[in-house]
């Protein structure tokens, strides 16, 4: 696993977790760094084929926060942002949060072009709670930015580029 890590194949995205949140599975999710070279370990000669399988979230998934590590590391300067998941003992489970100067952003990146409220229905884990969350929302293949409530959005996934 460490040579995976040190060679910059693996990335290992840390969970989020605070005094807040007491179910809070502690474990590290593994992220390949080259979602192409993950899709081809794993038999998908076809980029055809692995969109329409029903894995191509997780591809998906992969991409996007492999994407943002790699951002983030070649704009260390000017990117100071940190990215963890947050799953708990229930199996609820938040994709992305990004931690940007003591504030909070939750995001769930889903493989469709038709965002809805229930897709960000887990962020409900951090209401209540004594943590300072900012505006979230949804990765996907709407074009463009729509409220999905008062609080969060829908983003297209070319946002991160």
């Amino acid at each position: 696993m460490s040579i995976l890590e040190t060679s910059d194949i693996i990335y290992l995205l840390k969970p989020y977790f605070s005094n807040e949140l007491k179910r809070t599975i502690k474990s590290s999710k593994i992220v390949f760094l080259d979602s192409g070279l993950c899709s081809y370990l794993c038999g998908w000669n076809s980029g055809e084929n692995l969109m329409n399988s029903s894995t191509s979230g997780h591809y998906l998934e992969t991409f996007v926060i492999s994407e943002l590590i790699k951002n983030k590391r070649n704009n260390e300067d000017s990117l100071n942002y940190d990215i963890y998941y947050y799953r708990d003992k229930d199996g609820k489970e938040i994709d992305l949060i990004i931690e940007l100067d003591g504030v909070i952003y939750p995001f769930e990146i889903k493989k469709t072009a038709k965002p809805d409220k229930g897709m960000i229905s887990n962020f409900k884990i951090l209401d209540g709670k004594n943590l300072n969350v900012g505006v979230g929302g949804l990765l996907c293949f709407y074009p463009e930015v729509l409220p999905i409530d008062e609080k969060n959005k829908s983003y297209p996934i070319s946002v991160i580029f």
